[in-house]
């Protein structure tokens, strides 16, 4: 049961990470409608007062201004200054792209979730035939043996002798122009 278990941990490993870029990619999400939710609101306001933070625990009033404006972030360490409205565009854009990839994620989460149900099936009923270390020895100098031979077609020639010599003795064949002493003297 040696290869199950190892099947079995790699589609375990497989799992966890594809549960945990689902589990990011739902927070980003979330975390763009609360944006895009804050951005529409900031947008109706031209000053907004708020508490703003000092520290983790002091807090003093303040006041926003320019409301209208936000500096969105392109990637890089870029960032430039746009729109309320073209932030909240931006913003959806992003969020359609997250939920195209959670859909790739999820459907990868389906077919890991297929695949270890298969593998459950293979262990319970399926033929599992463990191997010795005779078996494993074998197919190791079968490999070995294969490596080391040259990887060589064999050519097989387009006439028999037979069928040479009678088109030969037709004619069809061009005869050697070298004379038997200059093949001599070639060998």
């Amino acid at each position: 049961m040696l290869q199950t278990d190892r099947l079995r941990n790699a589609q375990r490993f497989n799992l966890e990470s594809v549960e945990e870029k689902i589990k990011y990619m739902e927070k980003c999400d979330k975390d763009y409608e609360e944006l895009i939710d804050s951005l529409k609101r900031l947008s109706s306001e031209h000053r907004l007062e708020i508490m703003v933070p000092l520290t983790k625990k002091a807090f003093m009033p303040g006041e926003l201004v320019h409301t209208g404006e936000v500096m969105v972030y392109l990637g890089d360490n870029w960032f430039v200054n746009r729109t309320v409205t073209q932030g909240v565009e931006i913003a959806l854009r992003r969020r359609e792209k997250i939920a195209g990839e959670l859909a790739e994620y999820t459907k990868c989460l389906d077919n890991i979730r297929n695949k270890m149900d298969m593998t459950n099936e293979l262990e319970e009923g399926g033929i599992v035939e463990e191997l010795t270390e005779e078996d494993i020895a074998r197919v190791e100098n079968r490999h070995k043996a294969r490596e080391a031979k040259p990887n060589v077609p064999r050519l097989r020639p387009a006439f028999s002798p037979g069928e040479l010599e009678a088109l030969k003795t037709r004619g069809s064949v061009p005869q050697d122009e070298d004379s038997e002493e200059e093949r001599e003297g070639l060998r």
